[in-house]
């Protein structure tokens, strides 16, 4: 897939959090990888935005337990 870079970092973020993702990006950059003004910000509006991707492939596939994590990820827990 050709898709953002950034997506690659998000998992990341969540893991470890802001501190640790801007000293990676830091890190990342000094290595020769390319960082872009505000790939921080980009980084953690991926991940505010990952249940509802979570939510579509759910409906796509149809299997319940992607519902059950989509419903989760979503705040829609009973």
């Amino acid at each position: 897939e050709v898709a953002s870079p950034a997506k690659d970092f998000v998992l990341y973020y969540a893991i470890y959090g802001e501190h640790n993702l801007r000293v990676l990006l830091d890190r990342y950059e000094q290595a020769g990888g390319r960082v872009w003004p505000r790939m921080f910000d980009h980084i953690v509006e991926q991940h505010a935005a990952y249940p509802v991707l979570i939510a579509q492939f759910a409906l796509l596939t149809g299997q319940d337990e992607y519902m059950t994590m989509a419903r989760n990820a979503l705040g829609l827990t009973e």
